[in-house]
């Protein structure tokens, strides 16, 4: 079963024909191509030769990249929103198709975010699982927190945590959760159930950061023991911090004049990704060559799945 999925036609072959960057979660591949005039023809031979090789070498670091890249999808066929007691049973659903793009988006934005503080700063890989079976427990425990046939503290990000604490916001199954809504839930969820020791959330649903409430995630403190510190990021910063924030760049649309800061943002090597789209679509969008986006596409339905952590 594949682990990644895009809509559009990620353009590596294109890459490999001109000079061309692509970045995901703010790692560049440069695809490099002969721009010099070369008149000797042997010379040349050998030159175009070395080229295709690193070309070819340069797209397979990216294709691993975009691969290693955790994909999720609408799901049916699980049991964890009416396995909790405070769902009415009007919303016993067994499936997302339809309706939890966002939360898929969301859950994909939080576990790439995770895999990250798991394998230091971003250093992971599929093939590592192969020959590594630390690793490999490691990333499938990862998957476990969102594995839709569980609920409470068994998989602390489920679909059915999301939707129970969904309904605390008046937000229904079926409803339209948008990114902020589904950064709150997963802010919440993490506070409550702390699945990954030394790993915190902070969500600004509004866009608006508040410098006291990421330091007091960052060294584990309440807002009143903070005010006691004088340098409290110096002395006391102990946690990793995933901060999600929410932002409106259009109504309808992306405003033209938000482009460039979206493909910065998407530069910056600390950056995981965006959660968005237009109307009531989302992706979760990871990247970019040139002014083109990068995404990873939850609108597809596939049969729920059990992990075996001990395989």
């Amino acid at each position: 079963m594949p682990w990644w999925y895009a809509v559009n036609q990620v353009k590596y072959e294109d890459a490999a024909q001109k000079m061309c960057v692509a970045k995901i979660r703010g790692k560049v591949h440069e695809f490099p191509q002969a721009s010099q005039k070369i008149d000797n023809k042997s010379v040349k031979q050998f030159y175009e030769k070395q080229i295709e090789s690193e070309r070819e070498k340069k797209k397979d670091e990216f294709l691993l990249e975009f691969k290693s890249t955790i994909w999720m999808t609408y799901r049916k066929d699980f049991s964890s929103i009416r396995a909790l007691p405070n769902i009415p049973k009007a919303y016993h659903y067994t499936s997302d198709s339809g309706w939890g793009c966002m939360i898929r988006s969301g859950q994909m934005l939080l576990s790439n975010s995770i895999l990250r503080h798991l394998f230091k700063g971003g250093s992971f890989d599929l093939l590592s699982l192969s020959d590594n079976k630390e690793a490999k427990i490691k990333y499938l425990s990862l998957l476990w927190q969102f594995m839709d046939n569980l609920s409470g503290s068994e998989a602390a990000f489920s679909i059915g945590n999301m939707v129970e604490v969904g309904l605390k916001y008046g937000i229904k199954p079926k409803d339209w959760y948008g990114p902020s809504s589904v950064i709150q839930i997963l802010d919440e969820l993490n506070e409550k159930f702390t699945p990954f020791p030394g790993l915190k959330t902070v969500a600004f649903p509004e866009g608006v950061l508040y410098k006291e409430k990421l330091l007091c995630k960052g060294c584990g403190l309440t807002q009143e023991e903070m005010k006691k510190e004088t340098n409290p990021v110096e002395k006391l910063w102990k946690n990793s911090v995933i901060v999600m924030v929410g932002y409106r760049l259009g109504l309808d649309a992306i405003n033209p004049e938000n482009y460039d800061g979206v493909f910065r943002l998407l530069d910056l090597p600390h950056c995981v990704g965006m959660v968005g789209g237009q109307g009531r679509g989302a992706l979760y969008f990871i990247g970019h060559q040139e002014r083109e986006l990068i995404f990873l596409d939850p609108h597809v339905t596939q049969v729920f799945y059990f992990i075996v952590l001990n395989e």
